[in-house]
């Protein structure tokens, strides 16, 4: 994500408030809050559905936020 829109991890983390480790987790797919989601959209002024997609995890019907791919 951060190398998407040429930041370091760092430097969106402290944008966004929050440490290194918690973009690292985002960057890899782990859960993360709404507000954080929409947080990072604002941020980039982009429509989270831009930044993040949905990846059904299990029968339990958890969610997982994922990193969208630049194309």
């Amino acid at each position: 994500m951060s190398e998407l829109f040429d930041l370091t991890q760092e430097q969106l983390a402290n944008k966004l408030g929050v440490s290194r480790y918690a973009i690292i987790r985002i960057e890899n797919g782990e859960l993360t809050t709404d507000e954080m989601v929409i947080k990072i959209a604002h941020f980039f002024d982009k429509d989270p559905s831009e930044i993040f997609f949905v990846n059904k995890l299990n029968k339990y019907n958890r969610n997982k936020l994922v990193i969208r791919q630049s194309r």
